[in-house]
């Protein structure tokens, strides 16, 4: 396990699923900076296709 997956799991477990899904969020905008145009508006949808999953994971 890499220090970035463990961080990751201690974040999930310390934060819950909502701090981790933000956590995502925000590392994917910042990437976003590094694409094209194209490939940000991919991103973008990837991005809230995890928001919905982590979304309805919550609410059951």
């Amino acid at each position: 396990m890499t220090a970035g997956e463990r961080r990751f799991s201690k974040n999930f477990r310390a934060g819950g699923v909502q701090n981790f899904a933000n956590r995502i969020a925000d590392t994917l905008e910042d990437a976003a900076h590094y694409f094209s145009r194209f490939e940000r508006t991919r991103v973008k949808r990837n991005l809230e296709t995890v928001q919905w999953q982590f979304f309805k994971l919550q609410s059951h």
